[in-house]
């Protein structure tokens, strides 16, 4: 049986109150006991370090995504290509975003405004889809789809660094997130799963006590 690694809680929630009092935006990821998982609450297995000395907890499946990204990463070779500036007619070359999906060809071709390039992760084969009532006719949609992007000659600087997009459903996005933006969102639907839980176990409840209830009505009237 393996043991479970040694996790102070008291000594990295010191650490992480410096990390706060310096960067205040990170107070609602960074504020969460390293006991428990900084994206779902769940018992953390291990604790990490992040790049500002932040201390944060993982999940057992959330150790599993990191371990299993980090064994890909290397087989994801960057693609470098290069288009003709459309504003000064020049060759310009890009390295995409490691795992970019999108079709670069018509870039390549015709000449393009830099601003106007966007490398993307999204994948239609990753997707989820459930069935929404759209004006009482249910339609499949895309739900929590999430991917990354950047636009690496976009005048916004934020763009210029990946970050994160979550289709929450089809066509409506969160855009724009960096990793402390992406870690509140995982809280804020961490959240609300548990209370679907809550919901579920209330719903079983429910039906039980009805369908009793029911039966005792019938009982009664025959």
């Amino acid at each position: 049986m393996r043991n479970r690694p040694i996790i102070d809680p008291i000594a990295d929630a010191l650490i992480n109150r410096r990390i706060i009092e310096q960067h205040p935006r990170l107070q609602p990821v960074l504020s969460r006991p390293t006991t428990t998982c900084v994206y779902d609450g769940r018992p953390s297995v291990e604790v990490l370090t992040g790049p500002l000395g932040q201390r944060y907890g993982h999940c057992a499946d959330c150790a599993r995504a990191t371990r299993e990204l980090t064994a890909t990463w290397p087989s994801l070779p960057p693609h470098t290509w290069a288009f003709t500036n459309r504003a000064t007619g020049r060759p310009v070359t890009v390295t995409c975003l490691p795992g970019c999906t999108t079709d670069h060809d018509r870039d390549t071709v015709t000449p393009t405004f830099p601003g106007d390039i966007t490398c993307s992760t999204q994948s239609n084969e990753d997707a989820v889809t459930l069935p929404v009532d759209a004006e009482g006719d249910p339609i499949d949609a895309r739900v929590l789809n999430a991917f990354l992007e950047v636009r690496p000659f976009s005048d916004t600087v934020a763009e210029t660094l990946p970050y994160a997009v979550i289709e929450l459903v089809d066509q409506h996005y969160v855009d724009r997130l960096d990793p402390d933006a992406l870690a509140t969102v995982i809280n804020v639907l961490a959240e609300r799963v548990a209370e679907l839980r809550r919901v579920h176990a209330e719903l079983v409840r429910s039906r039980a006590v009805y369908a009793a209830s029911a039966g005792q009505d019938m009982e009664a009237s025959s």
